[in-house]
């Protein structure tokens, strides 16, 4: 082989060195298993709270259904009995995974990073219950369309019924507005639609 052969080759051997140092390590969902858990280290503020690895945890607020809040507590409590939580921490430690909204709903309520972990537990998934049923209502209010047969002052009367449901704190005139928008979308005759808009 010619030296500018062997030059080439070495340029693109130190190339595939150098790149493989600067890009990290792939992982896969499956190497957190067999990784040992680093050990804790406390928090700055000397609550004695320690800081592990809880990246599999999504933020509460992510949630969108009750199951998905029950199982979301099922996980916490899991991660209690590996990182070996005290009972008087655990509520710290849920507060540290609300958003700011859930937490000043939360606080409205009573609900602090010294309550009962239990109490904390069943005020959020009463809390978020409502949430959710909110939710669904304004999902169901979205999709609302006139019935075969329905008559255009039933199908207002349904919305409005929806967009109460759905937009409980809202003022009537918000949520007689919201009913207004979507009966103007979802209504079935088109001579009707016109008048309305």
């Amino acid at each position: 082989m010619s030296v500018s052969v062997l030059a080439v080759i070495g340029v693109g051997v130190l190339r595939l060195l150098r790149n493989k140092r600067l890009t990290p390590p792939t992982m896969t969902c499956f190497d957190d298993v067999n990784k040992k858990e680093p050990k804790g280290a406390t928090f700055g503020d000397g609550s004695g709270i320690q800081q592990r690895t809880t990246q599999w945890l999504p933020f509460l607020s992510m949630l969108t259904e009750k199951d998905d809040v029950t199982c979301w507590f099922a996980r916490l409590e899991a991660f209690f009995k590996v990182a070996r939580i005290p009972d008087c921490e655990k509520s710290s430690v849920v507060f540290m995974y609300l958003n700011e909204k859930i937490m000043i709903e939360a606080t409205s309520h009573g609900l602090t990073p010294e309550t009962d972990y239990n109490v904390l537990k069943d005020g959020l998934l009463n809390q978020l219950r409502v949430e959710v049923n909110h939710f669904e209502r304004r999902m169901e209010l979205s999709r609302s369309t006139q019935r075969p047969k329905e008559d255009v002052e039933s199908y207002c009367a349904r919305l409005i019924s929806l967009s109460k449901q759905a937009f409980p704190t809202a003022g009537e005139e918000v949520q007689t507005q919201m009913a207004e928008d979507q009966l103007i979308r979802g209504v079935g005759n088109d001579k009707i639609r016109e008048l309305l808009v």
